[in-house]
């Protein structure tokens, strides 16, 4: 039985072949309940609040992925750290434990369970040689691409019923939304 306000469950299978699954809103109920709010005259308002009301919804998406590749990680945090280290090779501990809003001594512990995994490596930085700086292993890069690949396969199906212009016009908004959130705060 799903949980209160959701109603469809999306099975998604696990990286070892396993089944998970997530339970997302019913669009239906949702428009009914006036989540999706109107039209106004100000396109920015509009696009603000289209945006407000999206970006929730493909997270949540995008999280069932991750908890389904996660299973095999171990947790969603792990997860997160073997991402994050992708995309900031060479951080420090306390770059990592800023990013997950945790303590530095809850993510050592945290990465020493992915070093003991063979995931994460840790080695003194030569300027520094207080500071740990960290990075992904062969092991750890080829066990998030799997991940990727898997999360980029489900994505896929859930476009799929698109026809090319709205593909192409859903990929415009992307890269939009893309230039405008690394711009950062100007």
């Amino acid at each position: 039985r799903p949980p209160k306000g959701l109603s469809h469950f999306i099975p998604t299978p696990g990286l070892d072949g396993g089944r998970s699954g997530c339970y997302f809103f019913d669009v239906r109920t949702v428009r009914s309940r006036k989540h999706l709010a109107p039209r106004t005259q100000d396109p920015l308002e509009d696009c603000a609040v289209a945006i407000a009301e999206t970006v929730p919804e493909v997270m949540r998406f995008l999280r069932c992925q991750m908890r389904a590749a996660a299973a095999e990680m171990g947790s969603v945090p792990q997860f997160r750290t073997l991402v994050f280290l992708r995309h900031h090779p060479g951080a420090s501990l306390a770059d990592l434990a800023e990013h997950l809003g945790v303590t530095p001594p809850t993510a050592s512990a945290l990465v020493e369970r992915l070093v003991q995994r063979g995931l994460v490596h840790r080695a003194a930085d030569p300027r520094e040689r207080r500071r740990v700086v960290l990075g992904l292993t062969p092991a750890g890069a080829r066990l998030l691409e799997r991940a990727w690949r898997a999360t980029q396969a489900r994505l896929r199906q859930k476009l799929a019923s698109l026809p090319p212009t709205r593909l192409e016009q859903l990929r415009e908004a992307m890269h939009l939304l893309e230039e405008v959130f690394r711009r950062g705060d100007s």
